[in-house]
């Protein structure tokens, strides 16, 4: 059996599942450290 679609999308509006501010913090930080 193959599966090659998208069954669900999460989306974490509340940031309780990923720490997105915090992933936005480090991206910030490496973007920073490179220019």
């Amino acid at each position: 059996m193959v599966l090659n679609r998208v069954r669900a999308v999460f989306f974490d509006l509340d940031n309780t599942l990923i720490d997105t501010a915090g992933a936005s913090r480090k991206g910030m930080l490496e973007v920073t450290s490179r220019l």
